[in-house]
C-alpha cells in the first residue's frame, strides 16, 4: 500500500525541514511526498525544488492556479493508492502511516481515515490538546467531527472535485473533503494522537479567515449543499467500530506517547470490567503492548483512569508503587459517565455531573501531598517522573 503525501506550501519556508524530517522518521516507508508552492512570498519554492532534486521520494509539481492542490490534491497524484494531505506547518508522528495502513487494510469499506486527537503547537512554544468530539449527533455527516490528518483511498474511476467551480474562498477544505468522500464509503475517526499542527495566522488555511461573517456564511452554504445531495436522512457515514472505547482512548493523549516510534508497554489502572472494551483498546493500539492493572518494572507507561470513587481507591493502592518504577505516569480525572465524551452543553463547555468536582479535588489533594507541586486546576493530570523531578503538563480540552 503506497501513500502519496501532498503539501501545498504558502509562506512556509521555515517549516520545510521539520515536515520533511517527520516523513523520513516514518516507521512505514512506502510513501512519496508531492509538493508545490502556492505563490509564497518567501523562498519556499526554491527550497522545495532543491529538496526534490536530492531525494527521489520528493516530487515538485507546478499548479495552474492558486490553492489548486490545497483543494484537489488527487489531481497531482492520479496513481496513488492512499492520499494524505498535510499542511506545511503540520507534523506527522512516526507511526502515523503505519497505523493508517493497518486500518485501511482492516476496514476495506472505509474510504477515509482521520485521527480524532491532535496537538496544537502555539507560537509561544506551548501546545494544546484537541480531542475530537462528535457533538452534532448527526449521523448523516462526518463533519460533526474535526478531521485531522485526513487520508483517503484514491479511486481513479471516481472523479472527485472538493471545490467545484472554485466557489469556496476560505479554509473549510477538511469539511468539504470528508463530506464528499463519505458519499463513497465509510469514514473512520481514530481516537489516537498521530499528528500535530502549528497555530499561525498566515497559514494557507487561515490567511483569509478574518472576515468572520463571510466564513460563517460559506460554511452554512457548504452544509446546505452537502445535505441537498443526500436522499437518505438516516445514512450513517461513520465506521463506529471503536466507538465503545473512545472514552478509554481519550486517556492516551500524551504528546510524548503519541510520538513513540517503538512499541511501548502500557498499564491502564482502572476498574473497567468489560472484556470487549479491553479487546477493542488493544486493537486500537495494536502496535503497543496494552495491559490492565499491571505493576511491573518493565512497564513504560502507567495511565490511571479515575472515573469513580472505586477508581480512586485503585489510585491510592497502586500509585506509589508505580511511581517508584520511575516510569511515565498519567492521571486522568474524567466525567463520571460511560458516554462522557458526548456530554457537551450548547455553548460547547463540558457539562460535568455533581460528583465530578469532589472527585477531582480529591485527586488534586492526593498529588499535592506527594509531590508538593502547585499546578493549574484541570481535567487531565499528566505527570512525568524522572527521579525527584516531577513535570506536570496541562491538557486543555478545546471544543469546536
Amino acid at each position: 500500500m503506497k501513500f502519496i503525501v501532498t503539501t501545498s506550501f504558502y509562506n512556509g519556508e521555515q517549516y520545510i525541514d521539520r515536515l520533511y524530517q517527520s516523513l523520513k522518521n516514518q516507521t512505514y516507508t512506502n510513501w512519496e511526498w508531492v509538493v508545490t508552492d502556492d505563490w509564497s512570498q518567501d523562498n519556499a519554492k526554491e527550497k522545495l525544488i532543491e529538496l526534490a532534486s536530492k531525494d527521489r521520494k520528493v516530487k515538485y509539481v507546478e499548479q495552474s492556479k492558486k490553492k489548486e492542490m490545497f483543494w484537489n490534491p488527487q489531481l497531482f497524484c492520479p496513481n496513488a493508492e492512499i492520499i494524505v494531505q498535510l499542511d506545511v506547518d503540520d507534523l506527522i508522528h512516526a507511526k502515523a502511516l503505519e497505523v493508517y495502513a493497518h486500518f485501511f487494510t482492516k476496514f476495506p469499506d472505509v474510504i477515509a481515515i482521520n485521527c480524532a486527537q491532535t496537538h496544537i503547537m502555539r507560537p509561544d512554544g506551548g501546545w494544546d490538546c484537541y480531542i475530537c468530539i462528535d457533538y452534532r449527533k448527526d449521523n448523516n455527516m462526518s463533519a460533526g467531527q474535526m478531521v485531522f490528518l485526513r487520508a483517503w483511498r484514491n479511486n481513479p474511476n471516481v472523479k472527485l472535485d472538493f471545490n467545484p467551480n472554485d466557489w469556496m474562498n476560505y479554509f473549510y477544505n477538511d469539511l468539504s473533503m470528508m463530506c464528499v468522500l463519505e458519499e463513497h464509503g465509510k469514514i473512520l475517526n481514530l481516537h489516537r494522537t498521530l499528528y500535530s499542527y502549528t497555530r499561525r495566522k498566515d497559514s494557507i488555511s487561515h490567511s483569509e479567515s478574518d472576515d468572520l461573517p463571510a466564513v460563517r456564511k460559506e460554511n452554512a452554504d457548504l452544509m446546505a449543499m452537502i445535505k441537498s445531495r443526500r436522499d437518505n436522512d438516516s445514512l450513517d457515514t461513520l465506521e463506529r467500530y471503536f466507538y465503545p472505547v473512545q472514552d478509554l482512548a481519550s486517556l492516551f493523549v500524551d504528546q510524548d506517547f503519541g510520538c513513540m516510534d517503538t512499541q511501548q508497554k502500557v498499564s491502564l489502572i482502572s476498574t473497567e470490567k468489560s472484556a470487549y472494551k479491553k479487546k477493542l483498546l488493544k486493537e486500537l493500539y495494536f502496535d503497543h503492548d496494552i495491559n490492565f492493572n499491571l505493576i511491573s518494572s518493565d512497564v513504560d507507561w502507567y495511565f490511571f483512569r479515575v472515573e469513580s470513587w472505586e477508581d480512586y481507591e485503585l489510585l491510592e493502592k497502586y500509585f506509589d508503587e508505580a511511581a517508584s518504577t520511575q516510569k511515565e505516569l498519567c492521571i486522568q480525572v474524567i466525567v463520571a459517565s460511560s458516554d462522557n465524551l458526548n456530554i457537551i452543553s450548547r455553548n460547547g463547555a463540558p457539562n460535568y455531573p455533581p460528583e465530578y468536582g469532589p472527585l477531582r479535588e480529591k485527586v488534586s489533594e492526593f498529588i499535592k501531598q506527594r509531590f508538593f507541586h502547585t499546578y493549574h486546576d484541570m481535567s487531565h493530570y499528566i505527570l512525568k517522573v524522572y527521579g525527584d523531578e516531577i513535570k506536570v503538563k496541562l491538557r486543555k480540552n478545546l471544543f469546536r
